[in-house]
Parts: structure tokens; sequence; C-alpha cells
């Protein structure tokens, strides 16, 4: 394996199907062994050549039957669908060819070898859809890696369901689909939904009872949604809104959106979006202020995972955020990587070197079915894959109902350039600071067993999670004099025509509404006649309150009266 280590390190590589001089950059983590670990039938002590430097592009897979000594190997045929024009299809695809290099060259006793048909969809759904059903009729492949996209998952694995090819995506995070309602969709990374009991315990440790989830309008930001309410429901967290932006939003509709959640007192917002739309909205956000003190942002791990394609500006708006990620790796480029070891394997064990088809009962409802086959090899291969256990790049691979499993999830804090630890959720044990908490550790979803958080604005203090909205709608209060004045003291201020209330009711009353869980700012008007004395008995007063007397009809504003023991609701006389 290049460059073993046994902490993480960047390998720079150059790649053939980049402009001249560019560069990308991963982020490896190995064990000990590496990626060629004894359980995986590998030498540990065998290296390639240091000197191979550049790769092939995966795509160039009509000349690999060519070049391959087919006397040695049986070729297996794979589709590979990426979107090559996002960073994401870029650095997939060179991990992808690195992967079949480094395999191919440790296990050169294998009688099968993976041949890739790489093709490019361009972010296009119909494309994505074209490709796959070319891959299942002309080119018959055996198996498919990819696509990037949930949506673009989602109806290939409708296909390939039909075909009995199996689909494996390291990339679509969507839990509306699953290997249980498919057992030919694989999915080699996390299901969105493994995240959210993590953020709910995150809110729940710092006494925030609201938040806001933000997401994007796709599939993909609105799949997590059922899961993540769920869970904020049962900690007794409530969601006053959900804001979804569309991926082809404009400035100024971002900016109406970010305005209306400043409107609003919640103040802990959840973010789940793909880059394109997250790196918008975020330098908007910063724009707008709301990446300043007071403010709380959590992002997914989706968006975390792509952290190294996000510009210097975007990650300077992102500074105090918390992200939780799963503690074993899960960056998708490198998730690609052990999808190619596990399929190579699986392809050895399954003994599926030779391509075996079959026509099915045509389907007349359903035209585009109509030219693919069947294959014989589909199950073997879906049930050899689902078997595979080794120690990969990521860590360890073990699929369990068809999908990558993580019970640990990292709480981490971006300051600066780096993300710093903040501790560790697991369902059994809560948040801790460690990794592996003591053994009788309770379930805690306390934040003294996490690390010190630097919050926006670089403050210490945990944010209250709300605030006085931006359009101040305050409850107005009317007051009448007391003969009582260190309780209830009612006073005009003659430079700013204010009414101004002081006392120790005025004071207790304060702090109540102080230790509210949300914003409530207050008006106070004087109860008082021309003259400067009350303006009636106490029953007209109540009256006032109860009739909105001198309010404008647009104004919903309630009144309170503070110091009478009764209040006129609904027509009625109630106690207090």
């Amino acid at each position: 394996m290049r460059n073993v280590q046994n902490e993480m390190q960047v390998a720079s590589i150059v790649t053939g199907d980049l402009p001249a001089g560019e560069q990308l950059y991963f982020y490896w983590r190995f064990n000990s062994r590496g990626a060629a670990g004894k359980n995986i039938g590998g030498d540990p002590t065998l290296k390639p050549p240091e000197d191979n430097r550049r790769y092939k592009s995966p795509e160039n897979s009509a000349a690999q039957n060519e070049t391959m000594k087919l006397h040695r190997f049986s070729p297996v045929h794979v589709g590979v669908v990426l979107d090559l024009s996002t960073p994401l299809g870029k650095i997939s695809n060179t991990s992808i060819s690195m992967a079949m290099d480094d395999f191919y060259d440790i296990h050169d006793n294998y009688t099968t070898k993976l041949v890739l048909h790489t093709k490019d969809c361009q972010e296009d759904f119909v494309k994505a859809v074209a490709a796959a059903t070319g891959l299942l009729g002309t080119s018959q492949v055996q198996a498919i890696i990819g696509p990037q996209k949930s949506e673009q998952a989602k109806f290939m694995s409708e296909l390939v369901k039909k075909t009995q090819v199996p689909i494996i995506s390291f990339s679509a995070t969507s839990p509306s689909f699953t290997s249980i309602s498919n057992p030919y969709f694989i999915r080699t990374t996390l299901n969105d939904s493994a995240q959210v009991a993590a953020i709910a315990a995150i809110i729940k440790a710092f006494g925030w009872r609201q938040a806001i989830p933000i997401s994007d309008d796709t599939d993909y930001g609105r799949d997590i949604l059922p899961y993540l309410f769920d869970a904020l429901q049962q900690t007794g967290t409530h969601i006053p809104y959900h804001c979804l932006i569309s991926l082809q939003a404009t400035k100024d509709q971002i900016m109406e959106e970010l305005f209306k959640l400043q409107t609003m007192q919640t103040r802990v917002f959840i973010i789940h979006m793909r880059v394109s739309v997250a790196s918008r909205l975020l330098l908007l956000a910063k724009e707008a202020g709301m990446m300043d003190e007071g403010f709380v942002w959590i992002m997914t791990d989706g968006l975390t995972n792509l952290a190294e394609s996000l510009s210097s500006s975007i990650i300077d708006s992102l500074q105090g955020a918390i992200d939780d990620t799963p503690a074993e790796m899960n960056n998708f480029a490198l998730l690609a990587y052990d999808t190619v070891w596990a399929l190579a394997i699986a392809a050895e064990k399954a003994s599926v070197g030779k391509s075996d088809f079959i026509t099915p009962y045509r389907d007349t409802k359903l035209p585009i079915l109509e030219s693919l086959e069947v294959s014989k090899n589909g199950p073997k291969l879906v049930e050899e894959i689902l078997k595979c256990r080794f120690e990969g790049v990521t860590g360890k691979f073990k699929l369990i109902n068809g999908q990558l499993q993580s019970s640990t999830f990292q709480i981490v804090n971006m300051v600066g350039t780096r993300e710093r630890n903040l501790g560790f959720w697991d369902p059994k044990t809560g948040l801790s600071e460690q990794s592996k908490p003591k053994n009788g550790k309770t379930y805690s979803t306390l934040m003294t067993d996490l690390n010190q958080v630097v919050w926006p604005g670089e403050s210490g203090s945990v944010p209250k999670g709300w605030d006085i909205p931006v359009s101040r709608k305050k409850l107005k209060i009317l007051v009448p004099k007391s003969s009582f004045p260190e309780f209830v003291k009612v006073e005009k201020n003659a430079s700013s025509n204010n009414t101004e209330v002081s006392g120790f009711s005025i004071e207790v009353f304060e702090a109540a509404v102080r230790n509210l869980p949300y914003a409530l700012p207050l008006e106070y008007f004087a109860f008082e006649s021309a003259s400067g004395q009350n303006a009636g008995t106490y029953d007209d007063l109540i009256m006032q309150v109860y009739n909105h007397n001198g309010m404008s009809c647009h104004d919903p504003a309630r009144i309170l009266y503070l110091t009478r023991r009764e209040l006129k609701l609904d027509g009625r006389i109630k106690s207090v």
C-alpha cells in the first residue's frame, strides 16, 4: 500500500483525467497492517512500486480487455456511474482507479479481475438513468458502483432489482430505500438516519428547547426529516419551522429565508444540505450576521465528509459550528476505495468470471426494461458482498442489513481550519469525552461530558438557543399606578416619552420572563389619564385589556395586567 502510516497523512496524487498540474488531496488513515490485512488474504509486507505516481482513468475500460492478460484472468464487467464534473466525482474516480491498482498488485493470484465501464452522468438524472440502462443492456455488467446521489440511486435500484445486478453506492445516504426493500441495492456508507440520535443528544445536552432544520429541497434533504423529527421529539425538542432551500434558489430567495429565520426566536439550526447549496447559504448567513455570538449551527456528517472541497471563505463562515461524524472514517472517496476491494473479493469468491444472463418475461407496461436480461450470477455476488469482512482504509468493513454500520459518532467543533474533538456519542452510554468510556457508565446527555466548545463569535458562553426576533413583536403590558411605589412605580420619560416601570413586582415578573425557554420582549404602557392619575377603576382597566382599547386593528398583541389578581379572558373573570 502506498505511503502506509499509522496516522492520517496527506497523499498528493496527480491524475490523468485532470488538467495538467491539478492535484487532488486524500486524507488516508491506515492501521498498522494497512489495507492488505491478514484477514483478507493479503501479504502485509507486500508493497507496490513506489514510482507508480500516475494512474489510469477507469473510464478507459474499453482498452482494459486488451491490456490485461485474459489467459490469466476472467473479466468481471462492472459499471461505474459518477458525476465526473464534481469534486467528489473526480476524487472518487481516482480513488477507484487506485483501489484497482492496489488490489490486483497484492492479489495477483486471483482468477477474476474487475473490468470497469465508467459513465459520466454530468449531474443529470436522465443521463444517469440512460447510463444505467446502457450498462445493464449493452455492456451486461454484473455490478454497478455508484451513483453519487440518492435521487439517481433510488431509480437505478429499481432497474437492478429487475435484472438482479447489484448496485453498490458509497455516497447515496437517503434512508428512504434500503436492502430490506431491495436486496440488490447495497450501501457501503452510512444511512443518514444513523446520526439523528446523536444530534438530538447534543441539543438536549445544552438545554435547547427548539431547533430548526435547514435542508435542500431534494430527496437527500427531505428523506432524513421524519427520522430527525422523531429523534428530536423524543428528547422534548420542539421544531417550530423547517426551512427548505431549492437547488436553484437565487441569492435573494436564500436571503428571504434567512430573514424569515431571523424573525423567529429559535437560534439553533441543523443543516443537512448538499455542498453546492450549503456553500451559498453559509456565506449569506455570515453576511446576515447569523454566524455571530448567540447562534448555534449543527452540521450533519454528509457536509462534513466533503469539508475538504469547501473554500477557505466557507470554512471561515463555519467557525464555532458543531459537526457529528462517524468515529470511523466516512470519507466518500475512501469508501469508494473500500467498495472496489469488497466487490473484487466477492467476485472471486462467487466465481462470476463468466457472465450469465437470461431473457425474462417481457412486461409491456415497463418498455424501458424490455431489452434488459436477468443476471444469474447476481444472487451469488450479493451474498458474497454481504459476507465481506476486512480492514479497509476507512476502518472495519462490515455490512449489516446491506449497509455500513457505525454505532459511535464523534462530535467536533470547527475552530480555525481544523476540527476540535468535543467527545463521542453512542447509543449505550450517550455523550462521553472518550471514544470507549469506562464499563458501567450510564447513559448521559450532560454537556459536562463533552469538552469545551468555542461557539460562533469565538464565544465561550453556551448560547441560550433563542433571542428577540428581528421583527421585535412585543408583549404589551398595561400598568396602573400603585400606592406602594416600592412594588410598582410608573414614570414617564420626558425625553423619550416612553413609560418606565420599576419596583419589586416588576423585577419578579421580568426575572420569570428571562427564565422562559424563548424570547419575550416587553413594552409597558401606563394606565393613566391626561392628569397623570389612573384612567379608571380596576374593572375599567380589565375592560381595556379585554377590548384591546387604544390598539390599532392590525396589531394582534395581547395585553396583560400585572397588579390585579384577576384577568378577564374570553368574556369571563378567572382567578390567577
